[in-house]
């Protein structure tokens, strides 16, 4: 039996370090002291994927993922255009980063 793990990492962007949190196979990312945020990389597609084709087998971490997702979401479309600009480009750069980027 294999057990994935996450690491924890750290992207030097124009805002700070940002780190991908470990939380639920890294599908977080705290930017700053004071703000975790949904990642938006594949584990969200997977489990978009899901949700359409084979609900059932959602479980209730899954949900909650999800859930933190839409919370996400009605955050962004709510904030100041400059903490939606800084949130972006935190999960732009760790979406994108190589990995010697990250520190």
């Amino acid at each position: 039996m294999s057990m994935k793990t996450s690491m924890k990492v750290t992207v030097k962007t124009k805002e700070g370090l940002v780190g991908i949190s470990p939380l639920c196979n890294g599908a977080f990312v705290k930017i700053g002291t004071d703000m975790t945020w949904p990642g938006a990389g594949q584990r969200a597609r997977e489990l978009a994927w899901k949700l359409r084709y084979s609900p059932e087998a959602v479980n209730i971490k899954e949900m909650l993922v999800v859930a933190s997702i839409i919370e996400a979401y009605l955050e962004l479309t709510t904030c100041t255009q400059k903490k939606r600009d800084m949130v972006c480009g935190a999960l732009k750069s760790v979406a994108n980063a190589e990995p010697a980027e990250r520190v």
